[in-house]
């Protein structure tokens, strides 16, 4: 996003995300990272790019994030106050 309060938006939901992410996804994946989030020019979609340490368990983590995005969204919106919280995709960095 290239305005300042889409960058904003950008980097509370990284932190955001990493610290739930860090509580949800167990230890059978690895360390995993937020390495960016790019919301969509409308608002509605964020693409959240993740890595993860071990190359081999990078797609079972993705599909993993991916089935059980609605459960992170409904916690994020509990941790972050902004007013349209975009719908979450999760990506390789």
């Amino acid at each position: 996003m290239n305005n300042w309060r889409g960058e904003r938006a950008e980097n509370i939901i990284q932190q955001e995300l990493a610290m739930i992410l860090a509580r949800m996804v167990g230890p059978e994946f690895g360390i995993t990272t937020v390495s960016r989030v790019e919301i969509s020019g409308d608002r509605k979609n964020a693409a959240v790019f993740m890595s993860c340490f071990e190359p081999e368990k990078e797609k079972e983590l993705l599909k993993w994030l991916n089935k059980n995005a609605a459960l992170i969204y409904q916690t994020l919106s509990q941790n972050v106050r902004i007013k349209y919280l975009p719908r979450l995709e999760f990506k390789k960095e």
